[in-house]
């Protein structure tokens, strides 16, 4: 219990690095300037992504709550039919919006802000408030994972590294995606675990879980761990929450969403932005005509009548890992062995699930320093170069020389993120023995 307690006062210990407060305002200046950067390149975009939400609080604020969940036949391929006039209008002849795939809550919560701003300031607005998450994301990865003897300022230039080669971050940026939020959710979720603030951590896995659905398997950890007064918050949240939506947007609205949520597994997408093993193993049928026919060399194809034995088989699969990876995750201490185990499910849920975007790879990305700092010398580097191999920008690049860039490029990167996974059991409590978190 005493270690426990020591464990949990040295990760409340948020140091300013080896500089002192020069250290931390180097550091700070370092990320504002990308931020201030990046800003300014995205300043003019409307992200389809982002337009979605938009589009979809619109038609709630004006009346037409049965628009929202409109999508094209095999739900991927652009904007949704119903919706072409209005998002023409809001940004453009060339103008694309997404379909609407969050849960109806956030549909009625942007609602009254469509009456204030237009799309494009509701754009700007979300790209102020994402930038400084992402800020706030490279901090608490700092306390996860920084190695004693760097300073702040080394952590920030490789963060600001990480977030302009990597195909995860410049997709989150691309699109303005919630997932960012939820990204930042899920990592201060962790640290108040490590911190033994239980209650702040429930709360924030259901705040991510109300934007979400899938950030709610993180549960799975802390029943393991047995935190259960994070459990019970998450619980109580949780709840409130879903009444809240269901009070707002009454029961019609959530069956829409359910039947959304089932067009996407009933269909798929072949494309570089979807890194997913059901992606990778439907091409690979295809080589070999075990699947009905598709364009291997089109860059973005959607496609039906996927079979139900890969999402089965999948889905078993991802258990299997999941069980079998927490477990042996268990020999570690708690400062070594909830970052892992948060690694573990933030690899299966895209790797394994229906889709694998590129921007749900965000978390993991900020989440291996904590297996990389953790593994023997050589397997270090094989982590490194899987990460350069999996997420790095030069490999959408190169594999365009490929016979089936598009395929080509789905199969090597989802063989790196399988190699990290593979990885995690192999981690130990960290390079120097030690067992608390750094300081």
């Amino acid at each position: 219990m005493a270690d426990i307690v020591d464990r949990r006062q040295e990760a409340t210990a948020w140091g300013v690095g080896p500089g002192g407060r020069t250290d931390l305002a180097l550091a700070l200046a370092i990320l504002g300037l990308w931020a201030l950067w990046t800003l300014w390149s995205y300043w003019n975009e409307l992200p389809p992504d982002l337009s979605a939400i938009y589009v979809a609080g619109w038609f709630w604020q004006n009346g037409e709550p049965g628009l929202i969940y409109d999508a094209p036949p095999h739900f991927f391929g652009g904007t949704p039919p119903l919706w072409i006039g209005l998002v023409e209008r809001i940004g453009g002849p060339e103008a694309t919006a997404f379909p609407y795939i969050y849960p109806p809550l956030w549909a009625a919560l942007v609602a009254p802000v469509t009456g204030w701003m237009d799309a494009l300031e509701f754009s700007r607005a979300v790209y102020i408030l994402h930038l400084a998450l992402i800020i706030a994301s490279v901090f608490v990865a700092a306390h996860l994972a920084r190695p004693r003897q760097m300073p702040y300022w080394s952590w920030a230039l490789l963060a600001v590294a990480a977030l302009m080669l990597s195909t995860s971050a410049k997709s989150a940026l691309d699109q303005n995606q919630p997932t960012i939020t939820t990204t930042f959710l899920l990592l201060f979720c962790l640290d108040r675990l490590l911190s033994g603030k239980d209650r702040a951590a429930g709360l924030c896995l259901a705040l991510a879980a109300a934007l979400k659905v899938t950030p709610a398997l993180f549960v799975v950890i802390l029943i393991l761990e047995r935190r259960f007064r994070a459990v019970a918050a998450f619980a109580v949240a949780g709840g409130l929450l879903a009444g809240l939506s269901l009070l707002l947007c009454g029961i019609e609205a959530h069956w829409q969403f359910r039947d959304a949520v089932g067009r996407i597994s009933d269909n798929g997408l072949i494309s570089a932005v979807n890194l997913s093993l059901r992606t990778a193993l439907y091409g690979i049928e295809a080589l070999f005509d075990a699947v009905p026919a598709f364009d291997i060399e089109g860059r973005n194809v959607t496609i039906g009548g996927l079979p139900g034995w890969v999402g089965l088989a999948l889905a078993m699969g991802a258990a299997m890992i999941a069980a079998g990876w927490l477990l042996r995750l268990r020999r570690l201490h708690e400062a070594a062995r909830l970052p892992l185990s948060w690694l573990t499910i933030a690899l299966i849920v895209p790797l394994f699930g229906p889709l694998g975007w590129q921007h749900y790879y965000l978390l993991p990305l900020f989440l291996l320093p904590c297996l990389i700092t953790r593994l023997p010398a050589g397997l270090r580097w094989l982590a490194i170069t899987a990460v350069l191999v999996s997420s790095a920008l030069f490999t959408l690049l190169l594999t365009a020389l490929m016979p089936w860039p598009t395929m080509g490029y789905v199969w090597i990167a989802t063989a790196g993120w399988l190699v990290v996974l593979g990885l995690i059991p192999f981690a130990r409590d960290d390079q120097n023995g030690r067992t608390t978190l750094p300081e």
